[in-house]
C-alpha cells in the first residue's frame, strides 16, 4: 500500500508539473504524437490511406509508433489533445516508477526510496526528457520490465515484451541489447532461450504491426539517418549529436556517482566474485554511457540503469555503516562531522536545483499557439489536402496538431525528403537557412544553377501554393516574399506569415 501511494503521489505530481505550462516542453514530437492517436481513435481509415501522416513524398502509409499511439487513442475521447497527451505522460511516468521500484526489490536492495529519489532528481535530463510525451517513456517501462521477466527467466514474458516494445517504439531492435548482454555474462542455455524469446518477440512485434511491411524500411531509415544524414550534410535535431559540456551538467551527480561505482567495482575485483545481474548492469550501462556520449538522445537511458547499477555496488558498504553509533558521535564530536554535514547539505541543494531547472523548462517551453492561427485559416480557406511549404522541420509537430488536414513538404524527418529527393531537399534546405540563393545541391554556384526566384521553385518544383514563414528564424526570406511579384500575403500574426504562390 505505501509503494502505490508512493507511486500515485509521485504521478500526480508530474501531472502538476506538465500543468505549470499551458504548452508541453519541447515543443515539437509529442504534439504530433497525440495527434496521431487521436486520428486513430476517429479517422482510422484516412490514417490507413495516406502516407503524408508522417513524412512527405513517403510512398506509403506507416506508423513506427504504432502501440505508444493505440493506448493514447482512448486518453484524446476524455480530455482536450494537450491535457490528454499531459495524462498520457504522467501514466507514463507511474509506470517507470512503479517498474524501477519493482526492479529494485527483485535486485534485492534495501533504499529503494532513496534509489528512487536519486534518479527522479539526480539529473535535469530524465525528468525533463519524460516530460516531452513521446515513445521513450513506454520504451523504458518495457525495458525495465524485461529486465525483471529475464532475472525470473520468464521466457514468454520476455517474448511478449519485446513484441510491444517493438510494436512501440521506432528503434525496434533496441530491446535485444538486453538478452544480448544477459547471455554474455550468463554463457548458458537459459540465457540463450532468452535471447532467441526477445528476437522471436521483436520479429513478431514488426510482423503485427498494421502498416507492415512499410514499417520496417521506415523505422530503419530513422534510426539510420544520424549516420548517413550527417555525411549527407542534413540538419537533424540536437539529440542526435554527441553530449556536450551542457548535456553532462545536466546529469553531473548521477554521472560522477556512476563513475565512482565503476571504479569501486574494478579495483575491488567485485566482477569476480559478483553475480550475473551486477554483471549485467556494468556492461549495459558502459554501453550506454557510450551510446550517450556519441548522441543525447539515450541519456533517457543510461540514467535509470547507471541509478540501478550505483546501487548495487553501494548499498553493501552503506549496509555495514553503523547509523546509530554515527548519530551519538556527531552530535558529541560536530566539528569531526562538520564536512559530511556540509557535503549532505550540498548534495540535498544539488537535488533541488535539479528540480527548480526541470520546472524553469516547463514554464519556458515552446506556445503550443505559435501555428494556431495560421493553421485555422488554412482550413478554411485552403483546399482540402494542400500541399504546405513548410520552411522549419520543427514546425511539422505544431503544424500537424493543428491542421491534420492538409500535407507539409517536411515531415517527421527531413531525411525522408533527402531519400525521396536529394534536389528538392537542397532547394528547400537553402530557402529554410534564409539563403539569398537556393539551388538543388549542397553549395550554391552559378554552375548548380543557384537562383533567387523562390516563388517559382516552391511553385514548379514543390507543386505547392502557400508558405509558411516564422518570421525570427527567415527575416530574409519574409522580406523577399513580401516584394517579390506573384506572391500574396494571406495571413500574419506576431510568429508567421502565411504566403500564396500565385498562377503565373
Amino acid at each position: 500500500m505505501k509503494t502505490f501511494l508512493v507511486i500515485l503521489a509521485l504521478t500526480a505530481a508530474f501531472f502538476l508539473l506538465l500543468s505549470a505550462s499551458p504548452n508541453m516542453p519541447g515543443g515539437d514530437d509529442g504534439y504530433r504524437h497525440i495527434k496521431f492517436a487521436n486520428l486513430i481513435a476517429t479517422n482510422w481509415q484516412d490514417v490507413a490511406q495516406n502516407s503524408w501522416h508522417v513524412a512527405y513524398l513517403w510512398p506509403q502509409p506507416v506508423d513506427i509508433w504504432f502501440l505508444f499511439h493505440l493506448l493514447a487513442a482512448p486518453l484524446t475521447l476524455v480530455f482536450s489533445l494537450l491535457v490528454a497527451l499531459k495524462v498520457y505522460a504522467a501514466i507514463l511516468f507511474g509506470g517507470i516508477v512503479a517498474t524501477f521500484l519493482w526492479l529494485l526489490d527483485a535486485l534485492k536492495l534495501r533504499y529503494r526510496l532513496i534509489w528512487l529519489g536519486f534518479l527522479l532528481c539526480g539529473s535535469v535530463t530524465f525528468i525533463f526528457r519524460l516530460s516531452l510525451g513521446r515513445a521513450l517513456s513506454l520504451s523504458i517501462v518495457l525495458l525495465l520490465l524485461t529486465i525483471l521477466a529475464i532475472l525470473k527467466d520468464k521466457k514468454l514474458w520476455v517474448l511478449l515484451l519485446s513484441a510491444a516494445f517493438a510494436l512501440a517504439y521506432s528503434a525496434f531492435f533496441f530491446i535485444l541489447l538486453v538478452p544480448f548482454l544477459w547471455l554474455a555474462v550468463s554463457r548458458n542455455r537459459s540465457a540463450l532461450e532468452l535471447f532467441l524469446a526477445s528476437l522471436a518477440g521483436v520479429g513478431l512485434g514488426v510482423l503485427i504491426n498494421p502498416f507492415f511491411p512499410a514499417n520496417l524500411p521506415f523505422a530503419l531509415t530513422l534510426a539510420a539517418s544520424p549516420v548517413w544524414a550527417q555525411r549527407a550534410g542534413i540538419a537533424l535535431g540536437r539529440e542526435i549529436y554527441p553530449t556536450g559540456i551542457t548535456g553532462i551538467f545536466y546529469m553531473a551527480l548521477t554521472l560522477c556517482l556512476w563513475v565512482f561505482a565503476v571504479v569501486l567495482f574494478v579495483r575491488t575485483k567485485q566482477y569476480r566474485t559478483s553475480g550475473r545481474p551486477i554483471l549485467f548492469f556494468f556492461s549495459y550501462t558502459i554501453v550506454l554511457f557510450t551510446l550517450t556520449m556519441s548522441a543525447q538522445r539515450f541519456a533517457e537511458y543510461f540514467l535509470p540503469f547507471a541509478t540501478l547499477f550505483t546501487a548495487l555496488v553501494f548499498e553493501p558498504y552503506i549496509y555495514k555503516i553503523p547509523w546509530k553509533e554515527v548519530q551519538q558521535r556527531f552530535f558529541k564530536e560536530k566539528m569531526i562531522y562538520l564536512p559530511g554535514l556540509i557535503a549532505g547539505l550540498g548534495f540535498l541543494v544539488v537535488l533541488s536545483s535539479n528540480v527548480f531547472m526541470n520546472y524553469e523548462q516547463v514554464i519556458t517551453s515552446p506556445s503550443s499557439q505559435e501555428f494556431e492561427g495560421v493553421s485555422k485559416f488554412l482550413l478554411s480557406d485552403a483546399q482540402p489536402g494542400a500541399l504546405i511549404f513548410d520552411t522549419q522541420w520543427d514546425h511539422y509537430p505544431r503544424l500537424f496538431f493543428w491542421n491534420s488536414r492538409d500535407t507539409y513538404v517536411i515531415g517527421v524527418d527531413p531525411s525522408y525528403l533527402y531519400l525521396m529527393d536529394k534536389e528538392k531537399y537542397w532547394l528547400w534546405r537553402h530557402i529554410a537557412d534564409d539563403d539569398p540563393l537556393t539551388c538543388a545541391s549542397r553549395y550554391c554556384t552559378a554552375a548548380a544553377g543557384a537562383t533567387r526566384e523562390i516563388a517559382s521553385i516552391i511553385r514548379d518544383k514543390f507543386l505547392s501554393s502557400y508558405i509558411i514563414v516564422e518570421k525570427k528564424r527567415n527575416l530574409y526570406l519574409t522580406r523577399r516574399l513580401l516584394h517579390e511579384p506573384g506572391v500574396r500575403r494571406l495571413y500574419a500574426d506576431a510568429d508567421v506569415v502565411l504566403f500564396e504562390i500565385l498562377s503565373p
